[in-house]
């Protein structure tokens, strides 16, 4: 049965009331008895379409606190990422003007900057942080080591592993 313009218009009431709405409220505000909005409710499925109502506005607002926060991070990213290029440019004009004897009497300043610019960099960027030396390792040691690191790198950057629980490392 459609829904004639006056059970509309009650329903737009209903719906609007909130999560604390009722039939009776509902009523009470379009002046049209209990009985009557009951009944237009059943027919007209307004509990299932107020639910969908409300569960869209959630998940709406829900999607505009996850953009703000994302776009929020972007901005924080760019700006370490801006402050990491300038520590760099400052380090590299420390190292340009320093004579090679105040450079092997005090590197430690300069080479911070430039070390701390780079680290700053590689984690903004998604790159390797670290280096590590897997030559020694047997393959049963290398496989562990890369298990370790996807497992470590999966709540981060929101990966896992290859998919048949592999490592994706070559057999010797």
């Amino acid at each position: 049965m459609k829904e004639s313009a006056q059970a509309l218009a009650a329903f737009v009431v209903y719906r609007d009331m909130g999560p604390g709405r009722t039939a009776e409220a509902a009523a009470k505000a379009c002046g049209k008895s209990y009985s009557l909005l009951h009944r237009w409710c059943a027919q007209h499925r307004w509990t299932a379409r107020v639910a969908a109502h409300d569960l869209a506005i959630a998940d709406a607002a829900a999607d505009r606190d996850k953009a703000a926060r994302l776009a929020d991070m972007e901005k924080r990213r760019q700006n370490r990422l801006s402050v990491a290029a300038a520590l760099r440019l400052k380090g590299v004009e420390a190292l340009t003007k320093m004579t090679a004897e105040a450079l092997a009497e005090q590197p430690q300043a300069v080479i911070r900057m430039l070390d701390h610019a780079d680290k700053t960099e590689r984690l903004d960027t998604g790159e390797a942080t670290e280096r590590i030396d897997v030559t020694q390792l047997s393959d049963v040691e290398l496989r562990l080591r890369i298990a370790q690191l996807e497992r470590a790198q999966s709540p981060e950057r929101g990966t896992s592993p290859p998919a048949g629980g592999g490592t994706g490392a070559p057999d010797r």
